[in-house]
């Protein structure tokens, strides 16, 4: 009788393979889609900022709600603090998935620079690149108006027509 409720060796591996594996999750796969921030130009002389937002989405493109967003930005040259103090800030994404920096303030070097960005939800992980430009603002050009110093130096030159009139 013991021999009646074995499984050939084929047949026990057949049977597990069509078992789900309930025991084991699969990590799930994410990625990271940037919303805001791409291409921004930041002004130095005003510190204004394009802040950064990006949306956590699962392998079918749904939002995911809590991962931790990692926003980091570079230790030289153009570049960006949070907060003016650091050039890390973490934060977790919203319900809508999409996560922000706020807070950040660019430094006074001109250039192109990339914001290095890491998803993390449960074992799965992501990483994307933001690049943004630090610049001055185009100067604007000033109205030209007639002052003080060209009327003087019309008056003086019609002072002097007068006089080398007169001296004829």
């Amino acid at each position: 009788m013991a021999n009646a409720c074995r499984l050939p060796a084929f047949g026990l591996s057949v049977f597990l393979a069509l078992q789900p594996l309930a025991w084991s999750q699969q990590p799930q796969s994410i990625r990271i889609l940037v919303v805001a921030g791409q291409d921004a130009i930041n002004n130095v002389e005003k510190r204004v900022v394009s802040e950064p937002v990006v949306e956590v989405q699962d392998g079918s493109g749904t939002p995911v709600a809590g991962a931790e967003v990692v926003f980091r930005t570079p230790s030289t040259g153009p570049t960006a603090t949070f907060y003016g103090a650091t050039r890390t800030t973490a934060v977790t994404t919203d319900d809508k998935g999409q996560a922000r920096a706020p807070g950040m303030t660019p430094n006074t070097d001109v250039g192109v620079f990339e914001i290095a960005v890491t998803a993390t939800h449960g074992s799965a992980q992501a990483e994307a690149l933001i690049t943004q430009t630090n610049a001055l603002p185009p100067v604007e050009k000033k109205k030209r108006r007639l002052g003080w110093r060209l009327w003087t130096a019309i008056g003086a030159g019609v002072v002097i027509a007068i006089i080398a009139a007169a001296r004829r």
